[in-house]
Parts: structure tokens; C-alpha cells; sequence
């Protein structure tokens, strides 16, 4: 989440976390914090936090553990194509799920 995120028009309703502190999550307890620290500010403001990055199973859980409201990365599905995007959603009914809420 940058600083210029929490300066953004009342409008914006989504913070993203960048994957930098998703990859540490696991390992540090620097970033472990920083996460939690903004899903908490993201609560308190009323904003929608989106966890970048998510690659590993740990990651996710802990994510889900701080109450992330939305996550993105590998560990759901590589970059795909308009149609493969389609495809991805048609052949998993949770993938939908899966992909919009940590």
C-alpha cells in the first residue's frame, strides 16, 4: 500500500499490498507486521485491501488469517489471455471465488 493510496479521492476503495511484503510473509517478521498493520488500516478506512503475489499456501493462509479481503498471483493462475480466462472460470466453479476473496 503507497502512501499516496491513503491521499487518493474518497472514491478509491481498494488497497493494493505489494507482493514484496507478500513474499516475506513466511520468513519475516517485518513484513508479516507491515501486512497486518495495513489490512487493519485498510479496516479502520473502510478499504478493501489486495494481496499481490500470492505464490505458496502459507502465504494465502496467513493472508486469510489477517482477514485480506481480495488476493491475486500464482498460486490461483498464471497471466492468461481473454480466453483463457474464460476457460479457467468455465472449467472450475470455485475459480471465481477462488481468484476474488482471499
Amino acid at each position: 500500500m503507497a502512501a499516496d493510496s491513503l491521499r487518493a479521492p474518497v472514491l478509491r476503495r481498494l488497497a493494493e499490498v505489494d507482493r514484496s511484503f507478500i513474499s516475506g510473509i513466511s520468513d519475516s517478521s517485518e513484513s508479516a507486521a507491515i501486512i497486518h498493520t495495513l489490512v487493519e488500516l485498510g479496516k479502520l478506512l473502510h478499504i478493501e485491501t489486495l494481496a499481490e503475489g500470492i505464490e505458496e499456501p502459507d502465504q494465502l493462509a496467513q493472508l486469510q488469517s489477517e482477514r485480506c479481503d481480495h488476493g491475486q498471483g500464482f498460486l490461483f493462475a498464471r497471466p492468461l489471455d481473454a480466453a483463457g480466462i474464460e476457460r479457467f472460470l468455465a472449467g472450475s466453479p470455485a475459480a471465481s471465488e477462488m481468484t476474488a476473496t482471499v
